[in-house]
């Protein structure tokens, strides 16, 4: 009975999310909110991995796809940096294992501003994403090593995360 209730509270939720922020992304404006933030009273550290998934779910299944097409919803699940690179992959099945202090966080994003050149060091690996019903979208995630330009210039450590985004599939 709870889990219906958090689910209810959880469709909420979300839905107030995109009625205050779709209006106010631009190029330079992203909106980004950690999900301890948005999921006040519900949220699960727990839990934190299935919890964000249906957080995801039901944000990709609630958004218009004219509105998809304009805007990127992306989750970020920051995992413990590292000093150096290595390629073992943190996947779905040992993320909670890896995960950071920091809570995971919710992007609405600009396409148009994903064309910007970023000047990053980066290695990036697809990974299958589990059970996420994406009506019509497609859903890609993948594992990222990175760091930007100044990491890189001052030898600092390599950030890791996990990224989940949407696409409409026809604009895929």
């Amino acid at each position: 009975m709870k889990k219906d209730n958090d689910m209810e509270k959880l469709k909420i939720i979300i839905n107030k999310f995109l009625m205050d922020n779709v209006g106010n992304v631009g190029m330079n404006n992203p909106i980004s909110v950690h999900f301890d933030e948005l999921l006040k009273g519900i949220y699960d550290s727990k839990n934190i991995v299935n919890q964000v998934l249906e957080a995801y779910t039901i944000l990709i299944n609630t958004m218009k796809v004219d509105v998809l097409k304009s805007i990127m919803p992306i989750v970020v699940i920051p995992l413990n940096p590292i000093e150096r690179i290595d390629f073992s992959i943190v996947g779905w099945h040992n993320c909670e294992a890896n995960l950071s202090d920091e809570p995971p966080l919710l992007y609405l994003q600009s396409r148009e501003s994903l064309k910007l050149l970023e000047i990053v060091e980066e290695y990036k690996v697809p990974l299958l994403i589990p059970n996420v019903d994406t009506m019509n979208r497609e859903i890609i995630s993948y594992f990222r090593i990175f760091r930007n330009k100044e990491a890189y210039e001052n030898n600092w450590e390599y950030e890791r995360c996990i990224y989940i985004e949407c696409y409409v599939k026809p604009y895929f």
